[in-house]
């Protein structure tokens, strides 16, 4: 994984810089600035970069000016919402970040459904203002992640059974490309923009408001329910989970349960299958469903209930700690082979760190329901998503961590096919070949081609223009 030596951060000419501020009416923070070294962090830490400026633009004029002064000056761009990247892609050495943290607007169309949404709004601060209304879209899993990225990678999380990916409810987006225009990408409008911006992530421009629908979600069955990992557990976890109605979304975290307040204490340390569960159906359906779950074993911690969808977060695996560094592989599998089961468990067991997890997410549902080639997510029939995952202290060597990710993705690997983009970090050409399969890159490249020919939204898992 990449680090910093801190090396010497381009200084810009005075008389430029000028001309910017007075261009835009958000704030440039810029080396020497009180603000600066906050400002240039991202959620990742083992990316310390440090960038020639950042610009908080406050609309999409703004965006499309700092984008042509950025040409201007011969400027990598980085595009950071909520700057969760694994790749540290918010980021980067002598670069112009474009921090879209400024731009939360949301209005919500509660007759129409329709929400529609700046960039740099989180998942958890959608859900709050959705339910007030007693509305959901289905995002991811976390509350701090913003919605614009993970939007474009596809969006996976604990409504996809339910009502699909993120993706799923794009009704439209405005973007600024390369060349600043302002377009607006829908299944009307340049439909195939449209087709690349849902799952083909930032390469194309610069998301600045979307469109989503909504659904009626108010209180959902769900919480963790957490229980010994054991090798039958975990298959018979995922093949409950995989059969049951598409109301329940679960995801399955092989993991050392941390010293979490709201667990047991016995549980702690100990290696257990925590099973993050979301029915978004009939109550009573519920307890029916989630029964046989119950009886796979006696649970360190049953914390399943009835709660408002938007307290389902804090059951995130990692929701409980703040920025740290982090070494993350994944790959979507046919079947759960048993290879993959025995490294779940030998490697989390002995993990370098206590935020360490073999995780399974259980597909199907409403996001299989959508044809292949509707999206430019190109994986709509795979069952499951597996993905190693280690978090480790801010400033701590990475080394031993990617090293423990290294050997447990070599045990998984071969088990696997394909990739999914909102997971992957710095892994080379051929893995994003991986997350997006000839045809689908193809497309895209052309796509690319059209929209951003000389390849300035670089900063991404990319797409080489045609």
């Amino acid at each position: 994984m990449p680090t910093s030596n801190r090396p010497p951060v381009k200084i810009l000419d005075g008389a430029a810089i000028r001309r910017l501020r007075d261009r835009i009416r958000g704030p440039i923070i810029l080396p020497g600035d009180d603000a600066y070294d906050q400002a240039r962090r991202v959620f990742n830490t083992a990316f310390d970069r440090h960038p020639a400026l950042i610009v908080r633009p406050r609309d999409e004029a703004d965006v499309a000016r700092s984008i042509l002064w950025a040409a201007e000056h011969d400027l990598p761009l980085a595009v950071r919402g909520g700057g969760h990247s694994l790749a540290g892609h918010g980021t980067g050495d002598g670069v112009l970040v474009l921090d879209l943290g400024s731009m939360r607007r949301l209005t919500i169309d509660s007759v129409r459904r329709l929400a529609h949404a700046e960039p740099g709004l989180t998942v958890g601060e959608f859900a709050d203002r959705a339910h007030e209304k007693g509305l959901a879209t289905s995002f991811g899993d976390s509350r701090s992640v913003g919605i614009g990225g993970l939007t474009l990678v596809g969006g996976i999380g604990y409504l996809l059974r339910r009502y699909g990916l993120a993706i799923d409810h794009l009704v439209e987006a405005d973007l600024i490309t390369a060349d600043g225009r302002r377009l607006t990408a829908s299944h009307d409008e340049h439909p195939d923009l449209f087709w690349a911006l849902r799952g083909g992530g930032g390469n194309f421009g610069v998301v600045t408001r979307m469109t989503f629908l909504l659904h009626p979600v108010g209180t959902v069955y769900g919480g963790w329910l957490v229980l010994p990992a054991t090798p039958q557990t975990l298959r018979d976890c995922a093949t409950l989970a995989a059969d049951a109605p598409n109301e329940l979304t679960v995801i399955l975290n092989v993991f050392r349960m941390p010293s979490l307040p709201f667990v047991p204490d016995r549980c702690w340390g100990e290696l257990v299958v925590a099973a993050a569960v979301v029915f978004a159906g009939d109550q009573a359906v519920a307890e029916e469903v989630l029964g046989p779950f119950r009886h796979l074993g006696l649970p360190y911690f049953d914390g399943v209930a009835p709660m408002a969808y938007r307290d389902i977060f804090r059951f995130s695996r990692n929701a409980h700690i703040g920025p740290h560094g982090t070494a993350a592989r994944t790959t979507f599998l046919d079947t759960l082979d048993d290879q993959v089961i025995d490294a779940a468990l030998e490697y989390t067991a002995h993990a370098p760190s206590d935020f360490a997890a073999g995780q399974l997410r259980v597909l199907g549902g409403a996001m299989s329901r959508v044809p292949g080639g509707e999206t430019a997510f190109a994986f709509r029939d795979k069952p499951f998503l597996f993905s190693t995952l280690i978090e480790f202290e801010a400033g701590a060597d990475p080394e031993p961590h990617v090293a423990w990710t290294e050997h447990f993705w070599a045990a998984v690997r071969p088990y696997g096919s394909g990739a999914y983009a909102g997971m992957l970090q710095d892994e080379g050409n051929a893995r994003i070949h991986e997350a997006y399969p000839a045809p689908t890159y193809e497309r895209l490249a052309a796509v690319k081609r059209r929209y951003d020919p000389d390849n300035r939204f670089n900063r991404n898992q990319n797409i080489l223009p045609a």
